[in-house]
């Protein structure tokens, strides 16, 4: 024992210490995900790489995705070829060209646990994103990067980790890390709203 110093006085100092930096950046985390909530639409134009071990070169995709309160996410790709994606509550619609369909994602758990990884981020909706994913936060408010784990085993088999990355309430980068080595990473730029009324 330290001489004038109780052993449960130590003990308490020790868990103070090591419990600060995790209080800290869960405040942040809390913070980041009030400004991404705050924001009434967000729309940003996106170019993803996809790396893939096959391909000797990257396959690069360019669009926009968007999200629109209270709970639908658009994924519009431009180039190469036009295909839209668009979630509204528990529906994906899928848009290649003049062909429609329509999927219901409570019959595909591990599709709709992968996009809520996106919609629950860019809604600010931690408490929905943590339903599905392990959190886990690096960084300050200023720049970060937060890591996402699998809760869903048989999601596990395919994705190892999906990782954003932004500043303060703005993405700027998705990336999707595949347990077979592949991955995406997609750099997200800010897009004008079209807030003309006819």
């Amino acid at each position: 024992m330290i001489i004038g110093v109780s052993r449960s006085l130590i003990i308490a100092l020790m868990t103070a210490f090591f419990m600060l930096p995790a209080q800290a950046s869960e405040a942040e985390l809390l913070s980041i995900f009030q400004l991404l909530k705050a924001q009434q639409r967000s729309k940003v134009n996106y170019s993803e790489e996809k790396h893939l071990n096959v391909l000797d070169a990257p396959l690069v995709q360019t669009g926009v995705l968007e999200y629109i309160p209270p709970n639908t996410l658009i994924r519009e790709q431009q180039k190469p070829r036009f295909q839209r994606f668009e979630v509204i509550d528990d529906y994906l619609i899928i848009q290649r060209k003049n062909k429609k369909q329509q999927m219901e994602l409570g019959r595909y758990p591990v599709l709709r646990a992968f996009i809520e990884s996106i919609r629950k981020v860019m809604a600010g909706d931690l408490d929905g994103l943590r339903k599905y994913y392990e959190t886990h936060f690096s960084g300050t408010a200023e720049k970060w990067t937060l890591n996402l784990t699998p809760r869903d085993k048989e999601l596990r088999r395919f994705v190892s980790k999906i990782q954003f990355h932004g500043e303060r309430g703005v993405l700027s980068r998705i990336a999707v890390y595949e347990v077979n080595g592949d991955k995406s990473i997609m750099s997200l730029t800010s897009a004008k709203l079209n807030t003309d009324v006819n």
